[in-house]
């Protein structure tokens, strides 16, 4: 089934472009042709490690823990979050390119690993999908958020909405957020879930250069700090 399913991407594919397998401790995914994830690790051996350390320790501490995976992309950070033990995740992801690969390696990560197809916002949020800079295996959504571009536009649910919906997931002890500049927003619109469920917060301090993102950046952090998260840890994802 799986096969088949990888066979239908490929017939939408340039002429030419191949799949790759990607080990993930105990997980292979799949990754598209432009997917840089396995190249970046051969120059920096702890790219992209230390969620899966973090899933870790979380699990030590909270046995029965379950996490919400915000940018879930094709599926490598669950894969990441799973590496130790079959940690329920739910994976979160509205990016239509990302979509059928991610499918794809959640059926190889197991029955534990569930999918949410949407973009994380408030309710009034509006994403231009042909304003959606996808490149190299990462999207951002930052600028088609809000934009008055004509095409297909999606709607966004706020992640309390979405983990009312799967109560599995409404006390996670796990958040993990990449969205390549949109996190400041996602934080700030998730106060609610985060304030009721004090997961750990892993996410990606990243700046567009877009109108107003510096003060989004830091009034995301201040939310948190108002919430009581006091201690921050910081990872270079480049070091050796």
């Amino acid at each position: 089934m799986l096969i088949k399913f990888l066979n239908r991407i490929r017939n939408g594919l340039r002429p030419g472009s191949v799949f790759r397998e990607h080990t993930v401790r105990r997980h292979r995914i799949v990754l598209p042709p432009e997917h840089r994830i396995d190249v970046f690790q051969q120059h920096w051996k702890k790219y992209d490690c230390a969620l899966g350390e973090i899933a870790r320790l979380v699990l030590r501490k909270y046995p029965h823990a379950t996490a919400v995976d915000i940018g879930a992309n094709i599926g490598d950070s669950a894969a990441l979050i799973c590496k130790h033990g079959d940690f329920p995740v739910l994976c979160i992801e509205g990016n239509r390119s990302f979509l059928p690969f991610l499918k794809a390696n959640i059926s190889r990560l197991g029955p534990h690993v569930e999918l949410e197809e949407s973009f994380v916002a408030d309710d009034q949020t509006r994403i231009t999908e042909a304003k959606i800079d996808t490149r190299n295996g990462t999207a951002s959504i930052a600028q088609a958020v809000g934009t008055e571009e004509t095409g297909p536009r999606t709607s966004t649910k706020r992640l309390q909405a979405i983990v009312e919906h799967r109560p599995r997931f409404s006390h996670a002890k796990l958040l993990k957020i990449d969205t390549d500049g949109f996190d400041f927003p996602i934080i700030c619109n998730a106060t609610d879930f985060i304030e009721a469920s004090r997961p750990v917060i892993f996410f990606e301090y990243y700046l567009n250069d877009l109108p107003n993102e510096e003060n989004q950046s830091l009034a995301a952090i201040e939310s948190l700090f108002n919430l009581g998260y006091h201690r921050h840890l910081i990872y270079d994802n480049r070091t050796i």
